[in-house]
């Protein structure tokens, strides 16, 4: 992808920051790929008092957490290489927490 871009690695892609030709490129990239993207929306200024004391990186982990949780475990392939060899306890102790949920 970089190639295409014609992106240093040295540099850090930002799409946000990239030109409009760089994004339709990067996302034409992707089409070459089987994924699913999921985002949560949040609105902030709805929420309690009390997110604006758990800082940055406690806010963005509480919805990430709660983005990952909706995902179904059937929707979650183990990994098929060697270098995953916890997957298939990853995945019965997802269940298991899902079951549990």
């Amino acid at each position: 992808m970089r190639d295409r871009l014609k992106v240093t690695n040295l540099k850090e892609f930002k799409f946000h920051k990239s030109s409009d030709a760089h994004r339709r490129a990067f996302l034409a990239g992707l089409r070459s790929f089987d994924f699913v993207v999921r985002a949560l929306a949040v609105n902030k200024t709805r929420l309690p008092l009390s997110f604006r004391k758990v800082g940055k990186l406690g806010f963005y982990a509480f919805f990430l957490n709660n983005l990952i949780q909706r995902i179904p475990a059937s929707e979650l392939v183990p990994c098929q290489s060697n270098s995953c060899t916890g997957s298939k306890d990853f995945m019965l102790e997802l269940e298991h927490t899902q079951a549990q949920g």
